[in-house]
C-alpha cells in the first residue's frame, strides 16, 4: 500500500498551485508550506487478492491569506476538491473511489482545510 500512497502523492503534487504535497500531517507546518496537500491513511483492509484503504486527502491554505474574504477562500477550496477528484479518478495500478468531503476540517488553527475521503483499492502483492 505504501507504493500506492507514493503514486497518489506524486499525482497530486503535479496539480496547479500546490506548494507542498506529503504523506502525513506534520506539526511544524508554516505559511511557507501552503497551499498544501497531505495524505493520511485512516484504515486498511488486508483482504486478498485486493487490498483497500481509506485515505484522507487534506488540502488548504492559511486563513490570513483570505484577502478577498472567506467566500473566495471556500470557492478556491471547492476548485481544489474538483481537481483532486479528477486527478484520482483514473489511477495507475489502483482505483480511487471518492466517498465524501468534509468542508469544515479544523484540525490546524489559523488554516482552512478541506478533507476528502477516498477508498483506494489495489492488487495485494
Amino acid at each position: 500500500m505504501w507504493s500506492t500512497l507514493v503514486a497518489i502523492r506524486d499525482t497530486l503534487a503535479t496539480l496547479p498551485d500546490v506548494k507542498t504535497c506529503k504523506i502525513g500531517i506534520e506539526t511544524g507546518l508554516s505559511p511557507d508550506d501552503y497551499p498544501i496537500i497531505r495524505l493520511v491513511p485512516s484504515s486498511l483492509d488486508p483482504g486478498t487478492p485486493w487490498r483497500s484503504m481509506n485515505v484522507l486527502v487534506y488540502y488548504g491554505t492559511p486563513l490570513a491569506e483570505a484577502d478577498q474574504g472567506l467566500e473566495a477562500l471556500y470557492e478556491a477550496l471547492f476548485v481544489w476538491e474538483g481537481r483532486i477528484r479528477e486527478a484520482l479518478r483514473v489511477g495507475r495500478g489502483y482505483r480511487c473511489k471518492w466517498l465524501e468531503t468534509v468542508t469544515d476540517e479544523d484540525r490546524l488553527e489559523h488554516y482552512k482545510l478541506f478533507a476528502s475521503r477516498f477508498e483506494v483499492t489495489t492488487c495485494a502483492p
